[in-house]
């Protein structure tokens, strides 16, 4: 397996914008460095799905598959199966997959809003469902046509049942991860064991003298191989969070400067080495940073022949050690780049620009 380190450094692939759309952001990479993800526009809410298929070098318009429907992948397996939400409009939100060709809705209650949200090698598929005009979420996953809603958890100490909801990542073993609603605002972080067919909280990080709720608020996002956990930690000021082992205390990962505590980070996604990527502060800026199993790395410092272009955040990584991310290019509009390390360049084939199919 490759390992990252902190002397690594980056060449940039642009995955370029629709010419219907102004902006791009990637949501998901698998282990060929394909990536999901969708067009938006400034001065509306409406999305478009897409693929860039890097071995074809292909961008695929998935969106066009469902004519007038806003639609977001959410994530991609290595088996190039895309998943995401979709939305006529006057209709309610749906989950969708899309697989060789073939869009499909997901299924679940017609009057109930749907999201899918992550999707592992198996094809397994999870997300959540909502009340339309409520806060309720519940956690589901996706299967023949159903959304089937996971176990309650019983709330320590005992104040009755809560759903987590929702499961914001699957791991290729099917464990599941999420947040919940407790009782005096908390929000547990949240692990699923399928063998056992039961959740179990994740030990929260110790107290943090400069961060009043580090140790009550915590909102898992990725799940890896191993069952690794990551996500943010705390509200006011968020912070990134690793979790090796749901028994033991969570990892704080801190910030880009040990120094400025009161700047947040914010996890969005994990290997299977642990390493971590997200969205974090410095100074009255933001950047893309990877967690490398020691250190947090301002990303923007190790681009390599990238004139113009800065990182804003980095949203998926991959085993390779392939990163999907937004940036802008002499402060143009957002749009979704793949990070290559240097390292890799010789052995990965053929590098282009996509072309939209």
């Amino acid at each position: 397996m490759t390992f990252v380190s902190c002397a690594q450094t980056y060449h940039v692939i642009d995955l370029g914008v629709h010419p219907d759309f102004e902006t791009s952001e990637p949501t998901g990479i698998n282990s060929f460095g394909q990536v999901s993800g969708f067009w938006s526009r400034n001065n509306d809410t409406f999305r478009r799905a897409f693929i860039y298929d890097r071995p074809g070098c292909a961008m695929v318009d998935v969106g066009a598959r469902v004519p007038q429907a806003s639609s977001e992948a959410t994530a991609i397996n290595d088996g190039a199966m895309v998943v995401g939400t979709f939305r006529r409009p006057g209709e309610r939100s749906r989950a969708f997959s899309f697989y060789q060709g073939v869009f499909q809705d997901l299924g679940g209650g017609d009057q109930l809003n749907q999201h899918a949200l992550a999707v592992n090698k198996s094809g397994k598929i999870v997300g959540f469902q909502s009340v339309p005009g409520l806060s309720t979420e519940e956690a589901v996953t996706y299967s023949n046509g159903q959304a089937v809603t996971f176990p309650t958890f019983v709330v320590i100490p005992p104040s009755g049942t809560a759903p987590v909801i929702r499961a914001t990542g699957i791991s290729d073993s099917g464990e599941v991860t999420g947040p919940l609603r407790a009782s005096g605002g908390s929000i547990l972080g949240m692990k699923f064991f399928p063998n056992l067919n039961r959740w179990f909280q994740i030990r929260p990080p110790s107290p943090h003298p400069l961060l009043a709720d580090v140790d009550r608020v915590m909102q898992p996002r990725a799940i890896n191989v191993h069952g690794n956990v990551t996500g943010t930690i705390g509200s006011a000021v968020p912070h990134a969070f690793l979790s090796r082992n749901h028994f033991e205390p969570t990892q704080d990962l801190g910030t880009l400067d040990p120094a400025h505590p009161e700047w947040f980070s914010v996890a969005e996604a994990i290997n299977a080495s642990a390493r971590v990527v997200g969205v974090a502060q410095t100074g009255a800026e933001i950047t893309a940073f990877l967690y490398d199993g020691s250190t947090m790395i301002d990303l923007n410092t190790r681009l390599s022949g990238a004139a113009g272009w800065k990182l804003i955040g980095a949203l998926a990584i991959n085993d390779k050690g392939q990163i999907a991310a937004q940036a802008s290019l002499n402060n143009g509009p957002r749009r979704a780049v793949l990070l290559l390390p240097a390292s890799l360049l010789g052995g990965i084939g053929h590098i282009c620009p996509p072309v939209l199919d």
